[in-house]
């Protein structure tokens, strides 16, 4: 049996872009897939600080928000 699809929207750097991920993915996953480090980015899930442990459903907007730094 194939596992339901779970359309969502990843924005990044700007960008909107549509993406069909597992039922049970969560974000963490998701930001693996996408190459992005937890500890340089903030991560949004609907407009709101999200953990990296949560599920996504159909119709999220997560968006990955790089965090500039110097030294």
């Amino acid at each position: 049996m194939k596992a339901a699809a779970v359309k969502i929207t990843i924005v990044r750097r700007g960008r909107r872009e549509p993406a069909v991920v597992g039922e049970n993915q969560t974000i963490a996953g998701v930001a693996g897939e996408k190459g992005v480090n937890g500890e340089t980015a903030l991560i949004k899930l609907n407009g709101r600080l999200a953990h990296p442990d949560e599920r996504l459903s159909d119709g999220d907007v997560l968006e990955f928000v790089d965090i500039v730094y110097s030294g």
